[in-house]
């Protein structure tokens, strides 16, 4: 059974395989991966308008009105960083592919960083760390209410533990 959406960043390689093996499913763009490339593409004063800018785009309450966002995201910083602007507008129909799927999944759908979606733990368990496993000095942790060390209530991160 073929994927609905697949969400990647633009490594050519795994676009070319995905339409190769399931020519069907729809292609989505990280907007975790865009946002660094079009800030690549603009000077550091830019970054803060940029950031904003960007959010109102994958934040948007649907597609029509993140479409309207990334017109105004052209119109501010095409004329002067064009290839910042088209960093947005030549995938614009792959980053807002999310917006097709029920708003729920949103979160999940719109990036690849595991840092801005985490997975979900198993339901009433808490997953193992990486350390447990062998796996090194970082690793995930899922933060319950039940634990005395973290504060936070069902949140995933990381953190060095050396």
């Amino acid at each position: 059974m073929a994927p609905v959406l697949a969400v990647g960043d633009g490594a050519l390689g795994f676009w070319n395989g995905l339409r190769e093996v399931f020519p069907k499913t729809t292609e989505g763009r990280c907007w975790f991966h865009k946002t660094a490339n079009v800030l690549a593409a603009l000077p550091k004063s830019a970054h803060p308008g940029a950031k904003k800018a960007l959010a109102e785009i994958w934040g948007a309450e649907d597609k029509n009105h993140a479409r309207a966002a990334a017109k105004a995201f052209d119109a501010t910083y095409g004329a002067k960083f064009p290839k910042a602007a088209a960093k947005v507008t030549d995938d614009l129909n792959q980053l807002l592919a999310f917006y097709d799927y029920p708003a729920e999944h949103w979160v999940h759908l719109r990036t690849t960083n595991p840092i801005s979606n985490p997975p979900s733990p198993p339901s009433g368990t808490e997953p193992r760390s990486l350390e447990d496993r062998g796996h090194g000095p970082q690793d995930w942790r899922w933060h319950s209410s039940s634990s005395n060390r973290h504060r936070t209530t069902g949140a995933w991160s990381t953190h060095r533990t050396w």
